[in-house]
């Protein structure tokens, strides 16, 4: 992936799906939905039914309506996970609202190891005078994977 395709990804299920795989390690598995679609699964329960019967495996993971996994680039109880996952590698991250908030733009800066240098930077703002949806968790997800793909 390139910056731009990052940063333009909006709000949404495939982009929830990518943070879900590339930040929290969650595995694709097929055969599990009743129509047999690949489904993402957390490691936990990955490595804990993965050599149960199918049956019991289709059972723990039936699609329900918001899905297999949580709503990282929409709920901020979730977009804070993901957040809580970048700190916990001791990774300074910083968020912030505009300088003067007005509802207009969300940053999201990721620091080198000593806290110094800006490494990858996201902000989810207003485009040639249209409003995106205002989302810090939008602007969480998108750092977050510019860190993932290493892309400055």
């Amino acid at each position: 992936m390139i910056k731009s395709e990052i940063l333009d990804m909006p709000a949404g299920r495939k982009l929830d799906a990518l943070i879900a795989e590339k930040i929290f390690g969650y595995k694709w598995v097929e055969g599990i939905l009743a129509f047999g679609a690949p489904c993402l699964i957390s490691p936990q329960r990955y490595e804990k039914d993965k050599d149960t019967c199918s049956t019991h495996l289709k059972y723990t993971n039936k699609r329900r309506d918001d899905g297999t996994f949580p709503k990282y680039s929409i709920k901020i109880s979730d977009g804070w996970k993901v957040l809580d996952e970048i700190r916990s590698r001791q990774i300074p991250v910083e968020i912030k609202g505009d300088e003067w908030y007005d509802g207009k733009a969300w940053l999201v800066n990721i620091y080198d190891i000593t806290g110094n240098q800006i490494l990858y930077s996201a902000k989810d703002e207003t485009n040639n005078g249209e409003w995106k949806d205002i989302n810090p968790c939008l602007a969480i997800c998108h750092a977050a994977l510019l860190m993932h793909y290493n892309i400055k």
